[in-house]
C-alpha cells in the first residue's frame, strides 16, 4: 500500500540519497534537520553512519523515531550539489512533499546515454592521463585508457550486480594487470608498469582514505573508521590482483619521469577525467580542475625547496582545501565539489 510522503520520509530520502553519493555523514545530519525545523518539527535529533540515518522527531508531547537503512554507496558529486540545492530550496518555500518526492526520484533518476558517454570518456582521459603523469609515452597511455573503458563496461554493468566489492575490485585489477602485461610482451615498446599505474588510478581508494580522515576531524570517529577501514580493503584487493597478474606474467620495471610542465598538463586532465566519473556539473568542471592544477603545481613548486614529500603534500594540500572552501563560498555549492578533485 501506497503512503503518502509526509516531511520525515522526505527528509530521510533526501538523507539517504546524499550518504549513497558520497556526502559525508555532517552534511547529511545537518541537511535532515534544517528541513524538519522548516516543516515545523520543533525537536529534531539526527544520527547517521556510514549505513545508517537514525532520525527522532518531536511536536508537542508526541515523537516519533523512524530509521534507514543505506546498503550501498558511490560518489556523485552533481547528485549531492542537485540535493544540496533542493534542501536550500525547501527550507525557503517550504514545498509539499508529494511535489519533493517527485523532484527526488527525478535526481535519483539513472543517467541517459550522454552522460554514460561522457562517463566513457572520463575513464579513458583519466587512466591516460595519469599514465603520462607518471612518466608512460602516448603509446602507453593509448593502452591504459583502451583497458580503462574495458573497467568502465565492468563497473557499469557487472558492478551492481556483483556480490562482494572486495572481490570485484581484486578480479578487475588482476585483468587489468593481465591485459597490460601480455600486450607488453606482445609490443615490446610499452611499458607495461606505467600503463597498469595509469589504470590503477581509477580504482585506487585515496576518495575513501579522504572522506574517512575527513569524518574523523569532523567528529564523526565511526563513519571515519569504517571508511578508512573500507579504503584498506579496497587498497588490498587492488595490490592483491595486480600482484597475482605480475605472478603469471612478470613485466620489467622502468623509471622514467616527465617533466614539471607535463605533469602540470597530465593532472589538469586527470582532473577534469575524476570530475567527470564524480559527476561534477557542467558549470563546476573548471573551477574543479583548476583546483586540481593549483594542488599539483603548489606540489611541485615546494618539491624545488624542500626535500621531505611530507611537507610538500602538506602545503599542496593546504593550498587546494583552501582554494576548495574559496570557491565553495564563492559559488555557494559544497565543498566536496572542489576539494575531492583537487586531492
Amino acid at each position: 500500500m501506497h503512503t503518502k510522503p509526509d516531511a520525515l520520509s522526505v527528509a530521510l530520502d533526501i538523507g539517504e540519497s546524499l550518504l549513497r553519493s558520497g556526502a559525508d555523514v555532517h552534511r547529511v545530519e545537518d541537511t535532515i534537520t534544517r528541513i524538519l525545523h522548516a516543516y515545523g518539527h520543533e525537536t529534531v535529533e539526527v544520527f547517521s553512519i556510514l549505513f545508517l540515518i537514525l532520525v527522532t522527531v518531536g511536536h508537542g508531547e508526541g515523537s516519533r523515531t523512524e530509521s534507514r537503512r543505506v546498503t550501498s554507496y558511490s560518489t556523485n558529486l552533481g547528485r549531492v550539489e542537485a540535493l544540496n540545492d533542493l534542501s536550500r530550496r525547501i527550507c525557503r518555500q517550504t514545498p509539499p512533499p508529494e511535489a519533493v518526492e517527485q523532484e527526488i526520484a527525478a535526481i535519483n533518476s539513472p543517467p541517459e546515454k550522454r552522460a554514460r558517454r561522457i562517463s566513457s570518456f572520463a575513464y579513458l582521459l583519466a587512466a591516460g592521463a595519469f599514465c603520462i603523469f607518471f612518466g608512460g609515452s602516448f603509446p602507453d597511455a593509448l593502452v591504459a585508457a583502451a583497458i580503462a573503458l574495458l573497467l568502465c563496461a565492468a563497473d557499469r554493468f557487472l558492478l551492481p550486480h556483483f556480490p562482494n566489492r572486495f572481490v570485484y575490485t581484486l578480479l578487475t585489477a588482476a585483468l587489468m594487470g593481465l591485459a597490460a602485461s601480455g600486450l607488453g610482451r606482445l609490443i615490446p615498446a610499452l611499458h607495461p608498469d606505467q600503463v597498469m599505474i595509469g589504470d590503477i588510478m581509477l580504482q585506487i581508494p585515496g576518495l575513501l582514505l579522504i572522506n574517512g580522515l575527513r569524518d574523523m576531524l569532523l567528529g564523526d570517529t565511526i563513519t571515519g573508521l569504517l571508511r578508512i577501514a573500507d579504503a584498506l580493503l579496497t587498497a588490498l584487493a587492488i595490490a592483491a590482483g595486480f600482484a597475482c597478474a605480475l605472478l603469471l606474467i612478470p613485466a620489467p620495471v622502468t623509471v622514467r619521469a616527465a617533466s614539471d610542465a607535463v605533469r602540470i598538463l597530465s593532472a589538469a586532465a586527470g582532473t577534469l577525467g575524476f570530475s567527470l566519473i564524480f559527476g561534477v556539473q557542467r558549470r563546476r568542471l573548471i573551477p574543479a580542475v583548476i583546483a586540481g592544477t593549483l594542488t599539483i603545481s603548489v606540489y611541485l613548486l615546494c618539491t624545488h625547496f624542500w626535500a621531505s614529500a611530507l611537507a610538500c603534500y602538506t602545503v599542496a594540500s593546504v593550498a587546494g582545501g583552501a582554494y576548495s572552501e574559496l570557491s565553495a563560498r564563492v559559488l555557494r555549492a559544497p565543498v566536496t565539489v572542489f576539494l575531492i578533485p583537487s586531492l
